[in-house]
């Protein structure tokens, strides 16, 4: 890489009047392989900015059938992977990844036909929770990257709290269609109030906004796996934690993935709350104790690293499963929730 060059805003985070500072705008220069052809034009490079400055995405199958890209697309190649190390927000794929994508074959990597024709894939907005903790915020990102490497769609990422780009400005910044994925786990207050709140204030309020991803199946799959991980036994009692919410429907999606979680295990599921609700994680531990659990496994409804995750090794428990992220199920709902809502992308 040539040279890197990066511009931050501040942004007060709610209630603790403390700056916090994220990139809003990469710029990646690299420079042209050898034969390749030359340097593609720039392209979009952050959701928060809209400036001109990234270069395009290149993706490019691997192992049978794997598709030949146009000359030039070498270079593009090497400029994703640069942009990938850089962190950047907003990864769009140029029509050699689209191309690429459709000829393997595999609908869930393939671009969705757009409203503006065969091939023109609407943008997908990633709403995200904001952290102040690194690793939350390189999960997000992580997670953003492979969706797009999924899909085949330009992805950019918005934060529905805590850091910028806000999910309103990520939203300004797209030309064209979009489609509003949020990546949380129950249909809380910031799903329900404060993205479409955001959408609105920009003039997008008529992007279609997904459901959130709790309901599918595959997430509870997800979460045993990772409780096997972690070193869950046969009969140990099972914590369900997740998040908190003062919303009620948003506890009873929380109680329903808990029962989907015991039937799926088939051993009692306790649902409880790292904060806001109740029982917390610590109490709903401490009552199985109190009925006889010689061991207790927690499950984290959590699809990312922080403080929350940070607060369920202090709940007693004996062992306390990893996040949902990065598991590929993941990846595979947010495509599913994209594709279900391209034909009424606006």
């Amino acid at each position: 890489m040539a040279a890197t060059a990066q511009r931050t805003r501040p942004r007060t985070e709610a209630g603790t009047g403390t700056p916090t500072e994220i990139p809003t705008e990469v710029r990646t220069e690299t420079a042209a392989a050898a034969g390749a052809g030359p340097r593609p034009a720039a392209h979009p490079a952050d959701a928060g900015a809209g400036r001109p400055g990234a270069p395009a995405t290149a993706v490019r199958p691997s192992g049978a059938g794997a598709a030949v890209l146009p000359p030039g697309a070498a270079s593009r190649a090497g400029a994703h992977a640069a942009l990938l190390a850089s962190g950047a927000q907003s990864v769009p794929p140029p029509p050699e990844a689209q191309t690429a994508a459709r000829r393997v074959g595999a609908s869930a990597a393939a671009p969705a036909p757009g409203p503006g024709g065969a091939g023109t894939a609407p943008t997908l907005l990633l709403a995200v929770h904001g952290t102040r903790d690194p690793r939350g915020t390189a999960a997000a990102r992580a997670l953003a990257r492979a969706v797009a490497r999924r899909t085949g769609a330009p992805v950019r990422l918005g934060f529905a709290d805590v850091l910028a780009p806000d999910v309103g400005e990520a939203a300004a910044a797209v030309d064209g269609p979009l489609v509003v994925v949020p990546a949380f786990l129950a249909a809380g207050y910031h799903v329900r109030v404060d993205i479409p709140g955001q959408l609105a204030r920009v003039g997008r309020a008529g992007a279609p906004l997904t459901p959130a991803l709790g309901g599918d199946d595959r997430l509870i799959t997800a979460a045993a796996r990772r409780l096997r991980q972690s070193g869950r036994r046969p009969g140990d009692a099972v914590v369900l934690a997740a998040a908190g919410s003062s919303d009620p429907a948003a506890r009873a999606e929380v109680a329903e993935a808990a029962a989907r979680l015991a039937a799926h295990l088939d051993t009692p599921v306790a649902a409880a709350y790292v904060a806001t609700a109740r029982p917390s994680v610590p109490e709903a531990v401490a009552r199985l104790r109190a009925e006889g659990a010689a061991r207790v496994a927690v499950a984290a409804w959590l699809l990312a690293p922080g403080l929350f995750h940070q607060r369920l090794s202090d709940a007693g428990a004996d062992t306390v499963a990893a996040p949902l992220c990065p598991d590929p199920a993941v990846v595979d709902i947010v495509a599913a929730r994209y594709h279900a809502g391209v034909h009424t992308a606006v």
